[in-house]
């Protein structure tokens, strides 16, 4: 049998958009997560649709998302206008700047931790 085409990327990219809140809920089910974070999950591209304590989750789901992807395309010099994002969200304001910063923490590990492995010569011996 021959080896399956590598699917093409920017495909891949807009089916992810699309079906993100979806694949999101089906991930998180997948994992048996509560049905509270399935929910705030499936209400997260609209937060003010859910109702009570879920509009609260979600909310901060959606912030979650939206300081994330602000975060990696930042890496990557681009403005995304997540911060602006994040103000304009409904509810209590929002320290955005420290939501990205977070975000990016979460991925690549504190900025201190980054700047003292660039600092020592030995890091990249040890790696």
């Amino acid at each position: 049998r021959p080896p399956a085409a590598e699917p093409d990327a920017a495909l891949v990219r807009d089916v992810a958009r699309a079906l993100h809140p979806t694949l999101g809920v089906l991930v998180a089910d997948a994992w048996k997560l509560p049905p509270a974070v399935v929910a705030a999950i499936a209400h997260a591209s609209y937060p003010e649709r859910a109702a009570g304590d879920e509009a609260e989750a979600a909310r901060a789901v959606r912030a979650g998302c939206i300081a994330a992807y602000t975060a990696a395309e930042a890496r990557a010099g681009r403005d995304v206008g997540g911060l602006r994002a994040l103000l304009a969200l409904p509810g209590p304001p929002l320290d955005a700047a420290r939501l990205v910063a977070r975000a990016d923490e979460a991925w690549n590990g504190p900025e201190i931790d980054r700047v003292a492995a660039d600092d020592d010569p030995a890091a990249d011996r040890r790696a």
